[in-house]
């Protein structure tokens, strides 16, 4: 409908004639107003096109109208006619611009608008038979046919035309006027129409979001006693969560005071309503109520006059949670106040937010949760082989970091982590360091007591060593050559007795007794400590004990890299002789192998042998752990006195590998002038 356009506030200027009045009672009004003053009459919109059907039509128009030329004449003589009187706001006249009649037009304004002209049209005056005739050639149309229509009427004045008109302006200002009612009671009666469907839409939203609000929700009527300055609530609408808040129903609720539904908490309440009442302003809360065991925080609020409206969440869980968690901080605030180390956190910056920690007191510091100092501040006087603010940088690129300090004359240990915030982004690092100066100077005292091991461990070994000599060298000086003179006397007796034909058959017994013993005193004496170890040096007394251990066993044994032995302390050529025979007899014992090769060399003053074999193999991860590898263990422990290393690689099915380094400081190749010490 055009009614609802002129109510819309995008075009309330957006209507028509037809809006304002009907049809049937505008033609009505036209023809009665055609009808008595015999005139012509048509009602038009602005641009010249009919509202309503021709009055009392003068059959000369009529027959202009018909024709193309005469009708776009006509329209244009109206058109303008119509805009002289819209623009002098009063009806206008003047002669057809298109047969010549006088025609007059009275503008129709609503509300300052133009919408319309009523035009009108006398039959005779200002045209005459020549004209007609004239015309009809312009037009196209037979002349005859106008002549015959034509009434010509010599007594019609143009005064009678203008009154008239004059009467058409009543008549059309009336028109306005009752338009521009119609207008403003249309747009009354759409305004209230669509006030009503806002209203009744608003409610039905009110009431749909008052039914499924999570909250509980509740309207109450204030009461108050001025004499004992009492104020109390009169519950008039619950929503279903005060229903499920409360575990009443809303025919429970509804009529009843809400100290009547609380009475455990009604002073509480009744002083909220009274702060409320009298301030007119909105009075927050957060309670527990113990008459249902929940905690609860809301508002009361005036919706209207002497209204109350009350909005609860149940934040109980909320609250557990929060209590909880207090406590948790407090044990853990305990926990970190008793904890023999130093907690500190930074922000993106490097400024130190919080420190915690009881070992503070051990560097003269206290705790401070709002610190915001400087890590070379807080760091200063310390003692590190690390960069501690660069360690810091590295963590906030999300990567753990830690690094020893020396601080105050005691030592910590230092890790740093990131800090993430809930959406695991770095925000800070947070950073810990324990005390450990009561590990380190046990480290210290354990490293001098292994120390101490170890030098107690090679200097029995040498004794050890000293005393084999000894008695190889007893055994070698003393018994050999005795038993040398022993077989020599022997020879002389078995000769003498050949030539005085005594029998030798006891002295061939004797000297075969006598040779055995040179030789077990011999190998003994080898066994005991290998000569050769003292008068050729070391790879030569590695290669006589490989041929005399491995060939009687058939496995095969060589030896490469150094041709001649390097000058080496001797006490260290005889505890890696000593290393070298036990991996020997490891091979023999464990290995299962057929070949055993020795290499060795020297590198940036390192002398290094590797006994390689083609046994079985072994697990070799927990060698040195393992109760089966206590003699590589011994040997590693022995080779730590002097800074060297022993390294075992092994594989199951392909042999082992063992390597000992031992650093030797000047090294020179042998000129086979060997200084024995022994």
């Amino acid at each position: 409908m055009r009614g609802e356009q002129i109510t819309s506030p995008s075009s309330q200027n957006d209507f028509v004639l037809l809006d304002l009045i009907s049809l049937e009672e505008l033609q009505e009004i036209q023809d009665s107003f055609a009808e008595t003053f015999d005139v012509y009459s048509l009602i038009t919109d602005i641009h010249g096109e009919p509202i309503t059907e021709p009055s009392n039509i003068n059959k000369v128009c009529q027959i202009i109208r018909s024709t193309p030329e005469g009708l776009k004449r006509c329209r244009k003589s109206d058109m303008v006619l119509g805009s002289m009187a819209a623009d002098n706001l009063r009806p206008a006249y003047q002669k057809c611009l298109s047969c010549g009649f006088i025609d007059a037009s009275a503008p129709i304004i609503v509300k300052d608008k133009h919408i319309a002209n009523w035009q009108i049209s006398h039959k005779s005056i200002g045209v005459n038979r020549e004209r007609l005739i004239e015309y009809s050639k312009i037009i196209g149309v037979q002349a005859d046919l106008l002549l015959d229509v034509f009434e010509d009427n010599e007594n019609a004045t143009t005064e009678e035309f203008l009154k008239a008109l004059d009467f058409l302006w009543i008549i059309a200002s009336n028109i306005s006027h009752r338009g521009y009612s119609n207008l403003q009671l249309t747009k009354q009666l759409e305004f209230q129409k669509s006030f009503e469907k806002a209203l009744k839409e608003s409610e039905q939203k009110y009431r749909m979001l008052f039914n499924r609000m999570k909250s509980p929700f509740a309207i109450m009527e204030v009461i108050r006693s001025q004499q004992i300055q009492f104020y109390d609530g009169y519950i008039l609408e619950v929503n279903p969560s005060f229903e499920d808040l409360t575990g009443l129903h809303a025919n429970a609720l509804e009529g009843r005071t809400i100290t009547e539904i609380f009475p455990l908490t009604y002073a509480i309440f009744q002083d909220l309503i009274s702060k409320v009442s009298n301030s007119a302003q909105p009075e927050k809360f957060e309670i527990y109520v113990p008459d249902i065991g929940k905690y609860l925080e809301g508002m009361f609020f005036i919706p209207w006059n002497n209204y109350l409206a009350v909005i609860f969440s149940d934040i109980t869980d909320r609250k557990i949670s929060e209590e909880k968690i207090a406590r948790n901080e407090k044990r853990l605030d305990l926990l970190v106040s008793q904890i023999p180390a130093i907690i500190w956190t930074t922000d993106q910056e490097l400024y130190i937010n919080s420190i915690e920690g009881s070992a503070l007191s051990v560097i003269g510091l206290e705790g401070n949760r709002q610190s915001n100092i400087t890590l070379d501040n807080f760091f200063q006087g310390s003692k590190t082989k690390a960069d501690v603010t660069q360690k810091h940088k590295e963590v906030l690129k999300s990567q753990n970091s830690e690094f020893e300090l020396f601080w105050k004359d005691h030592f910590f240990s230092c890790r740093l982590e990131p800090l993430f915030d809930t959406e695991q982004i770095v925000t800070g690092v947070i950073g810990i360091c324990y005390d450990t100066t009561e590990i380190k100077e046990a480290e210290i005292q354990l490293n001098a007591y292994q120390n101490d091991l170890r030098s107690l461990t090679r200097e029995l070994s040498l004794a050890e060593e000293r005393v084999r000599r000894k008695i190889a060298t007893l055994l070698h000086d003393d018994v050999g050559h005795n038993l040398v003179a022993l077989k020599r006397d022997i020879q002389k007796a078995m000769k003498n007795n050949k030539m005085t034909d005594v029998s030798n058959e006891p002295l061939y017994h004797s000297l075969a007794q006598v040779n055995k013993i040179i030789q077990s005193t011999r190998e003994l004496t080898f066994e005991l400590s290998s000569p050769v170890l003292y008068d050729l040096g070391l790879i030569a007394a590695i290669d006589n004990l490989g041929e005399e251990i491995f060939n009687p066993l058939n496995i095969c044994f060589n030896i490469y890299g150094l041709e001649k032995c390097i000058v080496i302390d001797q006490d260290v050529e005889v505890l890696l002789f000593q290393m070298i025979r036990e991996l020997f007899y490891n091979v023999i014992k464990h290995a299962d192998a057929d070949m055993v090769t020795l290499y060795s060399g020297v590198e940036n003053n390192n002398l290094w042998l590797s006994v390689v074999d083609n046994g079985k193999g072994f697990h070799d991860e927990k060698i040195f752990s393992e109760k089966k590898g206590f003699g590589l263990f011994s040997i590693r422990e022995r080779l730590k006195y002097y800074r060297g290393s022993l390294h075992v690689k092994s594989t199951i099915g392909k042999g082992t590998r063992a390597i000992l380094t031992i650093p030797v400081e000047n090294c020179q190749e042998w000129d086979g002038n060997k200084n024995n010490d022994y």
